[in-house]
Protein backbone atom coordinates (compact mmCIF):
# COMPACT_ATOMS: atom_id res chain seq x y z
CA UNK A 1 0.00 0.00 0.00
CA UNK A 2 1.74 3.53 -0.92
CA UNK A 3 0.24 4.74 2.05
CA UNK A 4 1.88 2.77 4.67
CA UNK A 5 4.67 5.74 5.30
CA UNK A 6 1.89 8.44 6.21
CA UNK A 7 -0.40 5.77 8.28
CA UNK A 8 2.73 5.09 10.44
CA UNK A 9 3.53 8.93 10.74
CA UNK A 10 0.06 10.32 11.17
CA UNK A 11 -0.66 7.46 14.08
CA UNK A 12 2.11 8.59 15.62
CA UNK A 13 2.11 11.95 15.49
CA UNK A 14 -1.77 11.70 16.34
CA UNK A 15 -1.00 9.52 19.53
CA UNK A 16 1.87 12.20 20.65
CA UNK A 17 0.06 15.19 20.08
CA UNK A 18 -2.75 13.66 22.38
CA UNK A 19 -0.69 12.75 24.96
CA UNK A 20 1.54 16.41 25.03
CA UNK A 21 -2.27 17.84 24.64
CA UNK A 22 -3.22 16.12 28.13
CA UNK A 23 0.18 17.11 29.84
CA UNK A 24 -0.43 20.77 28.55
CA UNK A 25 -3.98 20.81 29.85
CA UNK A 26 -3.10 19.20 33.05
CA UNK A 27 -0.45 21.42 33.58
CA UNK A 28 -3.05 24.95 32.42
CA UNK A 29 -4.93 23.99 35.54
CA UNK A 30 -2.80 22.08 38.10
CA UNK A 31 -5.16 22.32 41.40
CA UNK A 32 -7.71 20.68 38.53
CA UNK A 33 -5.49 18.00 37.06
CA UNK A 34 -4.75 16.71 41.28
CA UNK A 35 -7.89 15.82 41.46
CA UNK A 36 -8.53 14.11 37.55
CA UNK A 37 -8.72 10.44 38.01
CA UNK A 38 -7.14 8.05 35.58
CA UNK A 39 -10.35 7.63 33.67
CA UNK A 40 -10.98 11.58 33.39
CA UNK A 41 -7.40 11.78 31.77
CA UNK A 42 -8.46 8.44 29.23
CA UNK A 43 -11.24 10.27 28.10
CA UNK A 44 -9.47 13.49 27.35
CA UNK A 45 -6.84 11.54 25.12
CA UNK A 46 -9.33 9.72 23.64
CA UNK A 47 -11.83 13.06 23.12
CA UNK A 48 -8.17 14.60 21.20
CA UNK A 49 -8.23 11.77 19.48
CA UNK A 50 -11.53 12.37 18.40
CA UNK A 51 -10.65 15.32 16.76
CA UNK A 52 -7.76 14.50 15.31
CA UNK A 53 -9.46 11.63 13.47
CA UNK A 54 -11.62 14.34 12.15
CA UNK A 55 -9.68 16.97 11.36
CA UNK A 56 -7.12 14.28 9.36
CA UNK A 57 -10.80 12.98 7.71
CA UNK A 58 -11.76 16.33 6.77
CA UNK A 59 -7.93 17.10 5.22
CA UNK A 60 -7.44 13.25 3.94
CA UNK A 61 -10.36 14.71 1.28
CA UNK A 62 -7.81 17.19 -0.61
CA UNK A 63 -5.33 14.21 -1.00
CA UNK A 64 -6.14 11.11 -1.32
CA UNK A 65 -8.48 9.76 -4.05
CA UNK A 66 -12.25 9.67 -2.71
CA UNK A 67 -12.40 5.81 -3.80
CA UNK A 68 -9.67 5.28 -1.46
CA UNK A 69 -10.55 7.63 1.30
CA UNK A 70 -12.87 5.08 3.36
CA UNK A 71 -9.85 2.31 2.86
CA UNK A 72 -7.30 5.00 4.17
CA UNK A 73 -9.36 5.86 7.22
CA UNK A 74 -9.92 2.78 8.26
CA UNK A 75 -6.42 1.88 7.86
CA UNK A 76 -5.26 5.09 10.03
CA UNK A 77 -7.90 3.47 12.55
CA UNK A 78 -6.11 0.35 12.78
CA UNK A 79 -2.50 1.89 12.89
CA UNK A 80 -3.72 3.93 15.43
CA UNK A 81 -5.11 1.09 17.61
CA UNK A 82 -1.60 -0.90 16.64
CA UNK A 83 0.73 1.95 18.21
CA UNK A 84 -1.90 2.55 21.27
CA UNK A 85 -1.37 -1.52 22.13
CA UNK A 86 2.09 -0.88 22.20
CA UNK A 87 2.32 2.14 23.58
CA UNK A 88 0.18 0.87 26.48
CA UNK A 89 1.52 -2.59 26.68
CA UNK A 90 4.62 -1.76 28.84
CA UNK A 91 2.70 0.70 30.74
CA UNK A 92 -0.36 -1.52 32.26
CA UNK A 93 -0.34 -4.88 33.62
CA UNK A 94 -2.54 -7.61 31.27
CA UNK A 95 -5.54 -7.54 33.48
CA UNK A 96 -5.65 -3.27 32.48
CA UNK A 97 -4.93 -3.68 28.70
CA UNK A 98 -6.54 -6.17 26.77
CA UNK A 99 -6.14 -6.05 22.83
CA UNK A 100 -9.98 -5.96 21.32
CA UNK A 101 -10.58 -3.39 24.22
CA UNK A 102 -8.44 -0.80 22.68
CA UNK A 103 -9.58 -1.73 19.02
CA UNK A 104 -12.65 -1.28 20.30
CA UNK A 105 -12.45 2.12 22.03
CA UNK A 106 -10.28 3.55 18.54
CA UNK A 107 -13.09 2.18 16.82
CA UNK A 108 -15.44 3.92 18.76
CA UNK A 109 -13.66 6.92 18.89
CA UNK A 110 -13.61 7.29 15.15
CA UNK A 111 -17.46 6.94 14.66
CA UNK A 112 -18.25 9.12 17.43
CA UNK A 113 -15.77 11.91 15.81
CA UNK A 114 -18.03 11.99 12.77
CA UNK A 115 -21.50 12.39 14.84
CA UNK A 116 -19.35 14.55 17.19
CA UNK A 117 -17.59 17.30 14.92
CA UNK A 118 -19.20 16.55 11.19
CA UNK A 119 -21.42 19.28 12.00
CA UNK A 120 -19.01 22.28 11.52
CA UNK A 121 -18.09 23.21 8.11
CA UNK A 122 -15.00 25.04 7.16
CA UNK A 123 -11.78 23.99 5.29
CA UNK A 124 -9.02 22.63 7.42
CA UNK A 125 -6.45 24.84 6.50
CA UNK A 126 -7.72 27.73 6.48
CA UNK A 127 -8.37 30.13 9.32
CA UNK A 128 -12.12 31.15 9.59
CA UNK A 129 -14.88 31.70 12.32
CA UNK A 130 -16.00 28.57 11.71
CA UNK A 131 -13.14 26.90 12.89
CA UNK A 132 -11.99 28.66 15.76
CA UNK A 133 -15.77 27.59 16.45
CA UNK A 134 -14.83 24.26 16.14
CA UNK A 135 -12.23 23.89 18.09
CA UNK A 136 -13.83 26.31 20.81
CA UNK A 137 -16.58 23.40 20.94
CA UNK A 138 -13.87 20.35 21.07
CA UNK A 139 -11.94 22.97 24.16
CA UNK A 140 -15.15 23.12 26.06
CA UNK A 141 -15.69 19.04 25.55
CA UNK A 142 -12.13 19.13 27.40
CA UNK A 143 -13.12 20.85 29.95
CA UNK A 144 -16.08 19.13 30.62
CA UNK A 145 -14.40 15.42 30.53
CA UNK A 146 -11.85 17.27 33.01
CA UNK A 147 -14.68 18.00 35.40
CA UNK A 148 -14.11 21.75 35.08
CA UNK A 149 -16.48 23.09 32.59
CA UNK A 150 -15.80 26.34 30.94
CA UNK A 151 -12.94 26.78 33.11
CA UNK A 152 -10.94 29.10 31.02
CA UNK A 153 -7.28 27.84 31.78
CA UNK A 154 -8.45 24.35 30.57
CA UNK A 155 -10.07 25.72 27.24
CA UNK A 156 -7.53 27.99 26.63
CA UNK A 157 -5.11 25.32 26.82
CA UNK A 158 -6.31 22.80 24.41
CA UNK A 159 -8.07 25.03 22.20
CA UNK A 160 -4.42 25.78 21.52
CA UNK A 161 -3.01 22.12 21.27
CA UNK A 162 -6.11 21.72 18.66
CA UNK A 163 -5.19 24.82 16.49
CA UNK A 164 -1.32 23.97 16.23
CA UNK A 165 -1.48 20.91 15.20
CA UNK A 166 -3.04 21.87 11.69
CA UNK A 167 0.50 22.80 9.84
CA UNK A 168 1.73 19.37 11.23
CA UNK A 169 -1.24 17.00 9.91
CA UNK A 170 -0.88 19.26 6.81
CA UNK A 171 2.30 19.05 5.93
CA UNK A 172 2.61 14.90 6.57
CA UNK A 173 0.00 15.34 3.72
CA UNK A 174 2.48 16.80 1.75
CA UNK A 175 5.37 15.78 2.13
CA UNK A 176 3.58 12.07 1.56
CA UNK A 177 1.80 12.97 -1.66
CA UNK A 178 4.22 14.85 -3.01
CA UNK A 179 5.11 13.71 -6.68
CA UNK A 180 8.10 10.89 -6.63
CA UNK A 181 9.64 12.83 -9.50
CA UNK A 182 9.78 16.37 -8.06
CA UNK A 183 13.01 14.86 -5.41
CA UNK A 184 14.56 13.11 -8.76
CA UNK A 185 14.58 16.53 -10.78
CA UNK A 186 17.51 18.32 -9.22
CA UNK A 187 19.52 15.49 -9.72
CA UNK A 188 18.87 15.02 -13.25
CA UNK A 189 19.32 18.21 -14.32
CA UNK A 190 22.46 18.13 -12.68
CA UNK A 191 24.02 15.29 -14.05
CA UNK A 192 22.76 16.79 -17.70
CA UNK A 193 23.97 19.83 -16.65
CA UNK A 194 27.37 18.11 -16.16
CA UNK A 195 27.16 16.36 -19.07
CA UNK A 196 27.17 19.44 -21.76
Amino acid sequence: DNYDGILKDLAHTMMSVARESVSLIKRSDQKQAMKLQRKQEWDIYLEILRMLFNLVDRLSGSYIPIQGQRDFMNSLEDSVANQLKNVLAPSLSSSEVDDMEVTLSVGQTVSESRKTYERFKFVVTDQSKERDQYFQFFSERVASKAGAPGKQEITAAAFLCASAVVPALKSLFDDATKPQVEAATPAASLATAEKS
